[in-house]
């Protein structure tokens, strides 16, 4: 069971996270935080039932939940209660009938905005699934790194790749200033690899430019390459080609 979790709110003693399976809406997760971590995960009736989940299952995701979120160290304070049940009312700030105000393009353009940070960490995720399938340790990077422009880190045996991933089209003039942003970095990897839907005629000559002025070596990636191992994924590939 592949369950990603991104988080959609955050509080000084809380935090909330839509609960994701094979790029679909499942669950979610909330966790309070005081001397005991307390922690509420509903999945929905269809996918707990389909994915007939058993007592292996709800302590592997309890694992997931203790070492991938919780904060180091913080693990063993958790206390995770996990339900099956169906979402059947959701309470907007203002209930829609209490309002005859329409929505403006600012509205419909935060909206987007939402869908294209989800859809983002989304593909963060396809990114680690793919570094997995070829044998990677893979997983997303903390949030130190990512304003340093690293997503995902993989590593494998003495490698480890630094990531950064994006869902269009990626200029020359942006490759460089990420691989000069890792560079820069106290630990540089042994490659830097670039996610993007497409790249210029001239991205593999200026790559080898690029290799030789950082020292380092570099991976230009498409999403056809992604989709290509991880099929599976080809749904998401659909919808962020919309955004």
């Amino acid at each position: 069971m592949n369950l990603k979790y991104f988080r959609e709110l955050r509080t000084s003693s809380s935090e909330s996270y839509a609960v994701i399976s094979n790029d679909e809406y499942v669950g979610h997760l909330s966790l309070h935080f005081g001397d005991t971590i307390k922690g509420i995960l509903l999945l929905e009736s269809d996918f707990y039932d389909k994915e007939d989940i058993g007592f292996e299952d709800l302590s592997s995701i309890h694992k997931v939940i203790e070492e991938e979120i919780i904060p180091l160290g913080k693990g063993e304070n958790l206390r995770l209660s996990i339900a099956r049940g169906d979402q059947v009312f959701y309470s907007l700030a203002t209930p829609p009938d209490a309002s005859n105000e329409i929505a403006t393009k600012g509205d419909l353009g935060k909206l987007k905005g939402k869908i294209k940070d989800l859809s983002g960490k989304l593909t963060e995720y396809i990114v680690v699934d793919y570094f997995k399938y070829h044998g990677y340790d893979s997983y997303r990077a903390g949030s130190e790194l990512d304003h340093k422009k690293v997503d995902v880190i993989a590593i494998k045996n003495e490698t480890t790749i630094y990531a950064q991933v994006k869902n269009g089209k990626i200029s020359d003039k942006e490759i460089e200033k990420i691989i000069r942003f890792i560079t820069c970095l106290d630990k540089v990897p042994e490659k830097i690899a670039i996610f993007a839907q497409s790249y210029s005629s001239y991205s593999e000559l200026f790559r080898a430019d690029l290799e030789q002025k950082y020292n380092t070596r570099i991976l230009l990636i498409t999403k056809n390459d992604v989709i290509s191992c991880l099929p599976e994924h080809k749904r998401h590939d659909r919808f962020t080609s919309q955004l």
